[in-house]
């Protein structure tokens, strides 16, 4: 897959790394390094799934498969500027990706029940650095489960997705705005005031698009977003364990049509790669001290 990144701003260290995008991050490297790093992100060092009902509207049974794939990976020689202080300069690359049976077609806009082919599918990705009593609440008895209440409670969960269920915001979106401070989640880490947010359907905001007016239609098994954390020490054991062992949490938003009517639909999803280790705050995302959560929301073109 052609790797289309939108790079967003997020606590980002001097050495050029620590951000979110669109594709698996390849797109940010010269053309050999992109070969050997999508190498190592098809062999990643952990690997989790859980599946979901995209469309919990009408009587839609349809399952996607949400994959997250964590890899350590040596930093290519000169593609950064890597301080000579960092012994065996290395990333955590954590990749997201959807599929869905064959039969439900080859790209996500031909999933969609009974909908406008116009219609947004938006993603709303949160990279945190929650407390671990939130994210150890996530065990390995919610292993096989994509819900959000054993970490962040039912009432948050229902708050969180009633503020991003209405397409106001970038292209058809939810405005993300809305659920900061929810009275419901506090406590949890998620109330902080720095956000990024951007939409793949601005063809202007694509840094590596493949074709600036083509659209990007998503394949099952595609990546679709990716989490790049800081530069580290290849000496420093604990940086796999940490990307790893932090929770996922994702809110899917998309406009389901039934007969003449538009209903939003928004649900939060969450997993952990690794549920046998405690979490600490992932490497990159506090690196000022000033950023603990960015929110990153994208809408795939269904054409």
């Amino acid at each position: 897959m052609a790797s289309t990144l939108i790079t967003l701003s997020l606590a980002t260290s001097a050495l050029g790394w620590g951000v979110v995008g669109f594709g698996n991050s390849a797109g940010r490297l010269n053309e050999s390094e992109a070969a050997a790093w999508n190498e190592a992100n098809s062999n990643p060092n952990a690997s989790h799934s859980v599946r979901f009902n995209p469309y919990e509207v009408g009587d839609s049974n349809l399952q996607f498969t949400w994959t997250v794939n964590v890899t350590d990976i040596s930093v290519p020689s000169g593609s950064r500027a890597v301080s000579s202080s960092v012994d065996n300069p290395r990333v955590i690359n954590t990749v997201h990706s959807f599929s869905w049976p064959e039969s439900a077609g080859e790209y996500l806009n031909d999933t969609l029940p009974g909908t406008n082919p116009s219609t947004p599918f938006c993603i709303s990705l949160f990279y945190n650095g929650l407390p671990d009593n939130v994210t150890d609440a996530y065990t390995s008895g919610d292993a096989n489960n994509a819900s959000c209440a054993p970490a962040l409670g039912d009432a948050c969960v229902n708050a969180l997705t009633g503020a991003l269920n209405y397409g106001a915001g970038v292209a058809g979106c939810p405005t993300v705005s809305a659920w900061i401070d929810l009275p419901e989640c506090r406590g949890t880490g998620l109330n902080v005031s720095s956000i990024a947010s951007t939409s793949i359907n601005d063809r202007s905001n694509l840094t590596y698009a493949p074709n600036a007016t083509s659209s990007y239609p998503l394949g099952s098994g595609n990546s679709f977003a990716f989490y790049q954390g800081d530069v580290y020490s290849g000496s420093n054991a604990s940086a796999l364990e940490e990307g790893e062992s932090r929770l996922q949490l994702m809110v899917v938003s998309n406009a389901v049509r039934q007969g003449e009517a538009t209903a939003w639909n928004s649900q939060a999803l969450c997993m952990r790669v690794r549920t046998d280790t405690s979490a600490a705050v992932p490497r990159g995302v506090v690196a000022t001290g000033a950023v603990v959560l960015a929110v990153m929301t994208a809408v795939f073109n269904l054409m």
